[in-house]
């Protein structure tokens, strides 16, 4: 059976609106991931996220969440607490963290489904995997990136 779809392009704060308002119904969101932040566990415009209700408390470290953050919807890994707050990073950028209120948080994801049907299950072994590549490649390109920052500055000089 094949299904015709159509793609509709609709403002973020609607749409965000709507994905919160059918996770409070208990049912879970299938979203296109859009953004650079979280390569390359994540690729912005081909990947999908399933999203499931999740409260602050349930978080474990590493768990990828979506949540509120100055006006905005962002997708990042869960790294633990500071002062009441949560931190948050991409694995795809190098210094940006975010800390958020635990009242921000909107759901975690579940699975990831790849363009060629490939689904990826929250905490089976290829998921594991994925994130400590994922986590691996972040560590190796943080050095990297402050490397480069200090040779500019130098440079400039």
């Amino acid at each position: 059976m094949s299904l015709n779809t159509k793609q509709i392009t609709i403002n973020n704060d609607f749409f965000f609106q709507s994905v919160e308002e059918m996770l409070e119904q208990g049912l879970s969101v299938d979203i296109k991931v859009k953004g650079l932040s979280m390569r390359p566990f994540l690729r912005s415009e081909v990947d999908s996220a399933k999203l499931v209700k999740v409260s602050a408390e349930e978080l474990v470290r590493g768990d990828v969440v979506l949540f509120r953050n100055h006006g905005h919807h962002t997708l990042h890994r869960y790294y633990g607490t500071r002062e009441g707050k949560l931190i948050f990073k991409g694995d795809g950028n190098c210094r940006l963290t975010e800390l958020v209120e635990p009242a921000d948080i909107v759901a975690r994801v579940v699975s990831i489904m790849r363009p060629d049907g490939t689904v990826t299950d929250y905490g089976t072994k290829d998921w594991q995997r994925k994130s400590r590549r994922s986590l691996w490649c972040k560590a190796l390109r943080t050095p990297i990136f402050i490397a480069k920052q200090i040779v500019k500055k130098i440079i400039r000089r």
